[in-house]
């Protein structure tokens, strides 16, 4: 069969080119750029849709670069770095736009409110933690794009240098290899504070005397691998193990000064197995992001939803909010409790609690805040816009990893006396096309 060329339309919320065959049926190409004119190869036929690849490009974009990590387009982890990062920001910016228009909120309203996404301090050697797959042959990577065959990583161009060297390392050390092969997952975390990393394995039996010792040596043949911790499908986080002094290493940690009046280091702490945002540098700014929308304080009372392990809450308290923090997680509302323990603030208090459960409860009881900011998991908040219109007295803040389900939601608060005000993306991981977006709303003054 001869492959006419096709030429893409546009970039889509999963990362494809679109394109369309004579037929008229979808084509969705991977690594392919808008505009380019290209022979496909195709790979995967649906009934809706096939999937490609560019067999030849016959016109390329004038962006296009040759990708800078040589297991590019075999493993699964990235899908921009055939793009320079000017068009991989404007290409994330598009993609929300026309996200917005196959919901009730259409693309026109929606342009004049999106600004230019916030660039990464860093746009390689970002990610502060990884997470690997074992093969039969102890060997680590990552998943090739849409399967469960391993490509095998020694370098990954997005983790941070500390997590590269002890990923070369480990894999070359006999402790290492003993480790691994009773593994299906290596976790490898960068503790900021201590320029160290922690290992966890996830364990494929119980553990072992034996395992512990080799951990043990582990850390004290890796220079920067300062504690392990083992997980098993049926046990939780184990004890930390170290050569060094285990249980001064329980927990990671970065410090840093917020902008604001207080002017006051602020140190956020999280436990293995507990969320961070993998983008040190850029989690900063969206602090301060955070910070600048949640403005004026004026003693305002904000009440902090999916707070973890107090990202937000804390620079917010030390500002001068008052804080109310609810999580679900234990581990999180633990770490939040420590953190806020330590900063010595008391206009601010954390609840582990559902957060529907605990909304609910709030409405029932008549209680209302000036703003609330809310970070939901990848599924957002459905069934709970409504909840939340009737707790926001005045302004919604939501931060959001997926942009399908966070115009799903945003149609919804719409429907509850809200209005869309900016929508600032953030590009949390970049040569990806994931991003992350704040979005401001405002209630509505004719309610």
């Amino acid at each position: 069969m001869t492959l006419k060329t096709v030429t893409i339309e546009k970039m889509i919320h999963s990362g494809f080119g679109l394109a369309r065959q004579e037929s008229g049926q979808m084509m969705l190409v991977h690594r392919a750029l808008p505009g380019e004119e290209i022979v496909p190869e195709i790979i995967d036929r649906k009934k809706q849709f096939v999937t490609a690849y560019p067999k030849t490009i016959i016109k390329a974009h004038e962006h296009r670069i040759d990708p800078e990590c040589p297991s590019y387009g075999q493993c699964g982890g990235c899908n921009f770095q055939h793009a320079d990062y000017a068009l991989q920001l404007q290409l994330k910016r598009d993609i929300l736009i026309d996200l917005a228009s196959r919901f009730s909120i259409g693309s026109e309203q929606i342009i004049p409110l999106t600004r230019q996404p916030l660039p990464s301090p860093q746009k390689t050697n970002y990610r502060q933690r990884i997470r690997l797959q074992v093969d039969s042959d102890n060997s680590l990577g990552f998943y090739r794009h849409r399967t469960h065959q391993i490509c095998p990583i020694r370098n990954c161009l997005l983790a941070g240098n500390r997590l590269n060297e002890v990923l070369s390392t480990l894999q070359e050390d006999n402790d290492g290899q003993k480790l691994l092969t009773h593994s299906r997952e290596l976790e490898l975390l960068f503790n900021p504070d201590t320029d160290s990393v922690f290992g966890l394995f996830h364990y494929t039996r119980k553990l072992r005397p034996a395992d512990k010792s080799a951990a043990i040596r582990l850390t004290g043949s890796i220079q920067k691998l300062d504690v392990i911790f083992f997980q098993g499908s049926d046990y939780p986080i184990s004890e930390p193990f170290s050569s060094g002094d285990a249980n001064a290493n329980r927990a990671l940690s970065f410090t840093f000064t917020p902008a604001g009046p207080a002017d006051r280091k602020l140190t956020l702490s999280w436990e293995p197995g507990g969320f961070s945002q993998v983008n040190l540098g850029q989690n900063r700014q969206l602090i301060e992001l955070i910070l600048d929308f949640c403005a004026p304080v004026n003693q305002n009372r904000v009440l902090d939803l999916f707070c973890g392990m107090g990202n937000f809450s804390l620079p917010l308290a030390l500002s001068g909010y008052r804080i109310t923090g609810i999580d679900s997680q234990r581990s999180a509302i633990r770490s939040a409790k420590r953190n806020l323990y330590g900063a010595q603030l008391g206009n601010c208090s954390f609840i582990r609690s559902s957060v529907d459960q605990f909304c609910h409860q709030l409405v029932e009881h008549g209680q209302q805040f000036n703003t609330v900011v809310l970070d939901p998991p990848r599924q957002g908040i459905p069934n709970l816009a409504g909840t939340v219109a009737s707790l926001a007295q005045k302004k919604i803040i939501y931060i959001s990893c997926d942009p399908a389900t966070l115009f799903r939601d945003l149609a919804q608060f719409t429907q509850f006396g809200f209005s869309i005000q900016t929508i600032q993306p953030v590009d949390m991981f970049p040569q990806t096309h994931h991003i992350e977006t704040v979005v401001v709303l405002e209630k509505s003054t004719l309610q």
